[in-house]
């Protein structure tokens, strides 16, 4: 998802800075996200779709009992 973040955000002509101004956080935390230093919380990924619609998709999550 996070490494996804910066090909959506260039695709859509956005800065770091202007999807952190869309999102209320600031420029380092976008950059954080996309480097994978730091994890988005759900309500930013929630954000993030409302923002993206679907292009912004969430890999497979499986429930930890399924083996």
């Amino acid at each position: 998802m996070q490494h996804n973040l910066k090909f959506i955000r260039k695709n859509n002509n956005l800065t770091q800075k202007q999807l952190g101004d869309k999102l209320c956080v600031d420029q380092a935390t976008i950059s954080n996200f996309e480097n994978g230093k730091t994890y988005m919380t759900i309500e930013l990924v929630y954000e993030m779709y409302l923002i993206f619609g679907n292009e912004f998709s969430l890999p497979c999550i499986r429930y930890l009992g399924d083996k």
